[in-house]
Order: structure tokens, then sequence, then C-alpha cells
């Protein structure tokens, strides 16, 4: 685009504070062409600027009145630049008198003295005059610099952004979220001082280190706004109403309106959101490249309309490389990563990011109660929105593809409800246009309608419990609580879908194998659940076809107890073994014996096979445990000298570990080298079972003191009992 077009689309559509922001969104990479456009703006400034009655002042100084280090403000004396905000410079200052120390001064930009600039520049300065927290950078002089430009000394903050000192010191969620909990105290410290920061994002909230502790510092409050009565200066501040008055990516939806006359606190809980959101998952919800390539009615359009995902789904989505980076800075694993954000985290986050700001935190002090009730395990505030609300956003999104499909769409949503609802529409209707009924007739209508109404919330409450009922296992009460919603004789049926699918479960029977004459010790699935195979204590094991429900072979081979079968991972080969102390392989084409392993002197308890179905590991009464080679079918280590009886043997889902139930402990074993690892001894009786949960994450026991334990494998600390 050429520079005299850029330079009349600012002019014409951005205020003066935003031109920055404008240039680098419009030039990119190309220097020369927003050099080139800078000096038009700045022409063009001082073009139209003159001295008024109210203190505006004009740019035409003498150049050697340009700050630069060495020069004096008042008792200040300029060391460097260190930073450059929307309007104003800012330098690193020594102050001289009364007292020596450092502090940094912000001194209006050449070229930007116009009357709307100067205004909210004196906004800025009295805004921060107002408040005192440990949180926000405060003032400490304010004047005039010998350019005629207004300036003012604040605190020295030697910090950097938030996100940036997160990463760099690799902080986990709960630390991040602590000293978020400072950033919400210090911008409701602004709001109880009747200030609206409007700016709030990562370059504006710093963190330095103070006797060895991070603190964060909020700064920059150029385009903060009073609400209420408060004013900020006498100088009159108009909002352009084609340009944005902030950061696109953290701006709320009522900012980006053609009016901010009704923005209030809201829009700063809505940026903590966003930044919480970053802190989490490393992205804004709105991807920052996006919004830089759209134009302004896009950019207002995805900042209003589009729906962001939570951020566990968000972290689910990151290329496997950037979610290894995302999970090592905030010391966690990439799995544990998205449990830890699901839930709690996800509603805290979409809560106060939600378009409708009155779904959101009503203020930042509502939403660090719910950080600290999370950081402490106490319910949280916030939930996920309902059912119908995401169907009507839903609706609202995609309005003129559903002005068709909308009304069975949302039938099938609202089921039932929906269609009395039309129903009663319909009896009211009907009876206002008969006016020639009786009062009598009319009353009776009435006491029908409430009847109906009374049934149909009985009907909806009984059902919810039934299927409580039902996840709970409490079959009798689930079906006890359905049959309660049939239908008297010749009465209304409210029944629909939701009861007839619980019902359907509730008559749900088992199918049943029958077969076998003796008690039958081991049973399990094939891992295409194609077969399943059962064993008895008369040494008889079968094969039965899940899809036919009939017997596909049988056989016996020592007329002693067949303690465990089970199919190897590539479903090829059945291992057995029991009471006669040698594990079998039988190949899953013909049933016929492959190989039988001997080393076990008593029964065997079980038998697991490695992940790749090269290996099995088995456990037995003699106290030891066997590891044997399938491909060569040789012993390749034994376990010896087990405290107790070895009920369970169990390979991890890597390979990488085998775990043993030895009596009362649990103890591991690197299968690389076979150097044992460090145990468990929660229960006081034997260990009957262990299992690993599908990613690895967890391992389960249970045992004859009647308990289930569950331990974090990760760290191999107890979680619950």
């Amino acid at each position: 685009m050429p520079a005299k077009q850029i330079f009349l689309t600012a002019v014409e559509n951005y205020d003066p504070v935003d031109w920055n922001d404008y240039l680098e969104q419009s030039c990119g990479d190309d220097r020369q062409l927003r050099e080139r456009v800078s000096e038009l703006l700045i022409a063009h400034t001082q073009q139209n600027q003159m001295l008024d009655n109210e203190g505006v002042f004009s740019i035409q100084a003498s150049d050697n009145l340009i700050e630069r280090p060495g020069m004096m403000i008042g008792p200040f004396r300029i060391l460097e630049e260190i930073g450059e905000g929307g309007f104003g410079v800012i330098f690193l200052c020594e102050q001289l008198e009364p007292i020596r120390r450092r502090v940094a001064i912000k001194v209006l930009k050449p070229g930007l003295d116009s009357r709307q600039v100067v205004a909210r520049f004196e906004a800025e300065r009295q805004a921060l005059a107002m408040m005192e927290h440990p949180n926000i950078a405060h003032v400490m002089d304010a004047g005039l610099a010998p350019s005629g430009r207004p300036y003012f000394a604040m605190e020295l903050v030697q910090g950097i952004p938030i996100t940036e000192f997160f990463d760099k010191q690799k902080l986990s969620i709960r630390k991040r979220l602590e000293l978020f909990i400072d950033v919400c105290a210090a911008v409701q410290h602004a709001h109880l001082k009747g200030i609206i920061h409007r700016d709030l994002k990562p370059s504006n909230i710093l963190v330095a280190q103070a006797d060895g502790k991070p603190v964060v510092k909020v700064i920059d409050f150029g385009i903060a706004k009073a609400t209420g009565n408060q004013r900020l200066t006498d100088k009159t501040l108009v909002t352009n109403i084609m340009g944005f008055m902030g950061t696109p990516a953290y701006m709320s939806p009522e900012q980006v309106a053609l009016t901010e006359a009704d923005v209030d606190i809201r829009s700063d809980v809505y940026a903590l959101g966003i930044l919480l959101y970053e802190i989490l998952t490393g992205e804004t919800p709105i991807d920052s490249k996006a919004l830089q390539l759209a134009g302004y009615d896009e950019m207002r359009r995805l900042i209003r309309d589009s729906e962001p995902s939570r951020p566990s789904t968000r972290v689910s989505a990151l290329p496997q490389a950037q979610l290894s980076i995302v999970a090592a800075n905030r010391k966690i694993e990439n799995n544990n990563l998205r449990l830890l954000l699901k839930r709690e985290l996800d509603w805290i986050a979409m809560k106060a990011i939600d378009k409708d700001r009155s779904r959101r935190y009503q203020s930042t002090r509502e939403m660090a109660d719910d950080i600290e009730c999370f950081l402490r395990d106490a319910p949280v505030r916030a939930c996920p929105p309902s059912s119908v609300y995401q169907l009507k956003k839903f609706i609202r999104r995609h309005q003129v593809a559903l002005t068709t499909t909308g009304l069975v769409a949302t039938a099938l949503v609202v089921g039932s409800i929906f269609s009395l609802w039309q129903a009663n529409q319909a009896r009211q209707a009907m009876r206002l246009a008969d006016r020639s009924l009786a009062n009598e007739k009319q009353a009776i209508e009435k006491v029908l309608k409430s009847e109906s109404n009374l049934k149909r919330q009985l009907y909806a409450s009984e059902t919810a419990d039934g299927w409580n009922a039902l996840n709970d296992g409490d079959r009798e009460h689930a079906r006890d609580l359905l049959d309660r919603c049939k239908p008297e004789a010749e009465k209304e049926d409210h029944r629909e879908f939701g009861w007839k699918f619980a019902n359907s479960l509730l008559n749900t029977r088992p199918r049943e194998f029958v077969g076998h004459e003796s008690g039958v010790l081991t049973a399990n699935l094939s891992p295409d659940n194609r077969w399943m195979v059962s064993g008895d204590r008369a040494g008889t094991v079968k094969v039965w076809s899940l899809e036919k429900g009939h017997e596909v072979a049988s056989w016996n081979y020592s007329n002693k107890e067949v303690t465990t079968a089970v199919f190897s991972p590539d479903g090829k080969t059945l291992a057995t073994a029991g009471q006669d102390s040698t594990v079998r392989l039988w190949s899953t084409d013909n049933w016929e014996e492959r190989n039988c392993f001997r080393g076990h002197s008593r029964t065997i308890c079980s038998v697991s096979w490695s992940p790749d179905s090269t290996k099995l590991a088995s456990g037995a009464r003699d106290q030891s445990v066997r590891i044997w080679d399938v491909s060569n079918g040789t012993e390749s280590k034994g376990l010896d000298g087990m405290n107790d009886v070895v009920r369970k043997a169990l390979w991890t889902c890597d390979g990488k570990r085998l775990v043993v139930a030895d009596g009362t402990a649990i103890r591991s074993w690197n299968t690389s080298d076979w150097q044992p690892s460090d145990g468990h001894q929660e229960h006081s009786k034997s260990i009957l079972a262990l299992a690993i949960s599908p990613d690895g994450s967890l391992l389960a026991s249970s045992g004859y003191d009647g308990q289930v334990i569950l331990y974090d494998r990760a760290t191999n600390k107890l979680l619950t009992r």
C-alpha cells in the first residue's frame, strides 16, 4: 500500500494514540515505508496544532529542547531512554534533590501535542496519582519539561512482561495463579478508585524481583477511563468511534462497538480473562496474528462473535512440539496439563471472557476469589454454560443457515418441554378465542393447566433422579423412580426419550455362557472383542464367540485349576497357567499348543503380556516372578526372593516397567536393566489385584483389607484410599 494511502487512512480513521499500532500492522517489516508515513503524520500534526486557552502546547520548540540523556527535567537528570508508549516517551532518570534515587519519567511525545492526546496524558497522570497500591506503579512528581510538554515522574519498575517472566522462570500453574491474584487485587484497587484501565495486557503488567520474591506492577493507564462522576482531567476526552482504544487481542466486545459510552469494569475483567487464558495455555483465545491481518470490520467481528475453545481443548490441539514447550514451561507433563486445566480452570477462564458481560465475573475480586477456591480445593462459583444458553449462541451465529432447520434442531435439544409449551400456548389461544365459555369452565381449565405443569415438573425431577440412581449403580431404586412416571389410565403421558433410554438400560440383561462343569476361576476378552476365554477348577479351558454366543473350542490339559488365561496384545496367542506350575501358549488360529514354560514350583497366580507381545511375566505362590521370551521359549530373567505370594505381575502400557504385587507391598522394576525402584506398602493385608490406567498415569491396587488405593505413577504418591 502506498505511503500516501496509509497516511490518509491513519488521519481519517484512527486516533493519534493508535497510529503506532496501525503503522505496525500496515507497514510490517518495511522500515523505510514506516519512517516515510511517520514523517507525514508529524508534519500533519505540526501544521494543525495551535496554542489554546486550555494549556495545549505547540511542538514548535527548538530541537535542542528535545529531551535527551544529560538534560534536566525539574530535579531529574535524564540517564537514558528506556521505553515508548502510544503517546509518551519513558526515560530512566536520577532525582538529585531533595533525595537521590532513580525514577522513570514519562514525557509527551513530540508531534502528539493535540488537545485530545494532552487530555489523555493528563488523565493517565491523574489516574496514577489517585491510586496507592503495592502492585501499581505510583506517581512521585509532575510538571512541564523545558520543551513545554507535560511530564510525570513515577516509580521505576525494572521488570519484564508477566508472561515472559512466567516462562523464563518456568513457574508451575499454581505459582502463576498466585501472582495472577495480585494482578486482580491491583486492578480491583483501581476500580474502587473509579478507574477502568482498558488496556490490560502482558506488556502493561510487569514482574520484578524484590527481596528475592516476584512482585507484579500494573503500569500504563494511558487510555484509562473514569467511572460515575469521577473526572480525570478538566479537558474534554473524545473517543474516535472508528479507532480502537486498546490492544485488539485483549479487548472486550463492548470496546469494539461504535461507541464506548457504556464500557465498565467488566471490560477489565474480560482482559484479565484473556491474560489468564494465555498464562494457562501460552496462547490468546483469538490468534493475535489473525487479528493483525484482518481488516477493521473483520477484527470487530472476530472479537464480538468468535467463540474460543476451552483452555484444555486449546492445549490438546497444539502441535506436539509446541505442547511440549508449553508444558515444560509449566513444569508438567503434556497429558497432565490438559487434565489440570479441565473443569474448574476451564470454567473460570471461560466465565471471565464470556461475550455477554452480564455472565462474566462482575468484579476482579469475584474472579480472584474463584481462583483462590481452586487453589485450596474448594468449590468454585464458575460453571459451564447450560445447554440452552449454548444452543442460543449457536443459533445466533448461524441465523441465516438455520432459518428453516432451526426449529427442528431446537426441538431435538429442548425436547418435550418445547412441545408442551406450544400445546399450552395453543390452549391459551383457543380459550381467548372462545369468548362464550362460562367463568366456571375457565376456572376448571386453569386448575387442569396447573395440575399438568406440576406433573411435568414431577416427571422431570423423577426422571433425573432415576438417571442419578442408575449412574450410582442402584438399579432397584432407579426402576422404582422410572415406574412412577408411567401415566394412569387415560392420563397424559409425559415420557419421552430420556425416560425411554434409561428404561432400556434397566431392561438390558447380560449374556450367559454355560458349559463349565466346575467353578470358573478366570475369564478375559481378546483385544478385538471377538472371543472370550475362561478357565475352571478342573483344568478346562473354553473359548467362546462373543458375536454368536457359542463355544468355539474347549480342552483340558492338566485336570488342575486354571487360574489365569490371557490373550496377547496382538491377538495371535493365548497364554494359560495355573496349579500345574506351567505357562502354556496356544495359537488362536487352531487352538493348538505352541509352547510350554516350566520354572515355577507352585501354583502360578498371574500372567501378563508385554505391550509388544514378545515377553511374558508370571508370578506364583513360590514367591518368584519369571520373565519368558516368547520367540525362543526360554526364561530371560528370574526375580526371586519375594516377601510373599506374587498374586499379580503387570507390565506398564509403555513396556518400560514391571509392577508386582508382593504380599502387602507393590514393587516395580525397570525392564531395560531390571533394577528395582521404590515401592509402596500401603495395604495391611495381601494385595489381590493391580490395574494401570490407559494413559499410564495412575496405578490402582485392591487387597484382602477391603481397600482400593490409587497412586500417581509419575510421583509414586498416594492419591486416595
